[in-house]
């Protein structure tokens, strides 16, 4: 399915999409360009995944990221999320941290990891004002770059978004919104639906998986 949504209110548009029927086909797609800030991409995996559901779903956003080496914001900060039925929800974005996180420390006065951002002349700086200057880093240096390229490139291809330096009108409201998102959705019935090695590396492993701690919390709160 793909969708032009004509600036229309993403997270209402998004919170429709989810609720569609997904199980009469292995894999569904849905596909959408121009819509407003949808928030966080794990709200729509996770309601896919408390319905038995695998959820995927990335999208594309103002350039925020620079290229290692280049001073040049190029690619937003791809947010990604996956979700695995009933309670495993991984949300997060493929920057090295977000721009809210060097927001907050350059008001607490404190400074950022070096890593994380680079100045306006491309330098590795622990100063959260001249990061903001300049531009977040990828994780995982040019291989974090380059995944971030091709699923931005997936999400413009699919839906017919801008791509890179183009996009806008998500953070700067004054331009109507360009970027795409894209969600898929698939039918574990179709496949082996096969849990029994997830649960012998949690075993392994001793830790909860993402999205399972808040899983628990929120079951609580709602007993």
């Amino acid at each position: 399915m793909w969708i032009d949504a004509k600036a229309s209110i993403g997270i209402v548009l998004w919170t429709k999409l989810v609720e569609r029927e997904f199980t009469s086909d292995p894999i569904s797609i849905i596909a959408v360009k121009n819509s407003s800030h949808i928030g966080f991409l794990g709200y729509y995996t996770e309601k896919l995944g408390k319905r038995g559901l695998v959820g995927i779903m990335f999208g594309n956003a103002e350039p925020a990221v620079v290229m290692p080496g280049s001073s040049r914001k190029m690619l937003s900060t791809t947010p990604i999320s996956i979700s695995i039925p009933p309670s495993i929800v991984l949300d997060m974005a493929l920057s090295a941290t977000s721009r809210g996180k060097i927001i907050q420390a350059l008001r607490r006065k404190e400074k950022i990891p070096l890593g994380l951002a680079v100045d306006e002349n491309g330098n590795p700086t622990e100063d959260p004002e001249r990061a903001l200057r300049g531009g977040l880093s990828p994780i995982g240096g040019m291989k974090g770059f380059f995944l971030m390229l091709v699923l931005e490139s997936l999400v413009s291809f699919l839906t017919g978004s801008a791509l890179g330096s183009d996009v806008k009108g998500v953070l700067n409201t004054e331009s109507p919104p360009n970027k795409g998102e894209v969600l898929i959705g698939i039918n574990p019935s179709f496949f082996a639906g096969y849990r029994e090695e997830i649960e012998k590396l949690r075993e392994t492993l001793g830790i909860e998986f993402p999205g399972e701690h808040g899983f628990k919390c929120k079951s609580e709160k709602v007993r």
